[in-house]
Parts: structure tokens; C-alpha cells; sequence
């Protein structure tokens, strides 16, 4: 979807008002999600690392919060 919305002059007006992106990595959308004024950015990422890493990159911008979490079927752990 992200690429269409880049790709698209249809969606340059959309605002967004809160994102959830699950299993969020980098976040190489990040800026894109900022361009079109989201109001409230919760980014999900399980990976420990990755979410460190994500944390550093998004401390300048108050609408994001980072969770370390992942989504599944069931709560607990996942199987290992």
C-alpha cells in the first residue's frame, strides 16, 4: 500500500490520523507516515535490536510509540 500511496498524486491530500504498523523493522515508511501529517504513529516490533535501532532513529518525533511487541492467535510467548 505504502508504495502506491509514494507512487500515487491521487493520495497527495490524504492525511492520516493514527498508524499501527506491525513487525515494523526500520520503519523505512517512517517519513512518508510524518509527509502525510499522521497524527499518532505506534510502531510494533518484536526484534529486540531492530527495535533499539528504531527507537534511536524515532526519539525526534513525539507522535510515535514504540512498542516491543508482537501480535499472534494466542497471548503468551511465541513457541520456540
Amino acid at each position: 500500500m505504502l508504495n502506491s500511496m509514494r507512487k500515487s498524486n491521487a493520495l497527495a491530500a490524504v492525511t492520516l490520523d493514527t498508524v499501527l504498523r506491525a513487525g515494523a523493522g526500520l520503519c523505512k515508511e517512517l517519513d512518508t507516515y510524518i509527509e502525510h501529517g499522521a497524527k499518532r504513529i505506534i510502531l510494533m516490533e518484536p526484534n529486540p535490536q531492530l527495535a533499539e535501532m528504531l527507537k534511536l532513529r524515532t526519539r525526534s518525533h513525539p507522535q510515535v510509540q514504540m512498542l516491543t511487541e508482537a501480535l499472534g492467535a494466542e497471548a503468551g510467548a511465541p513457541p520456540r
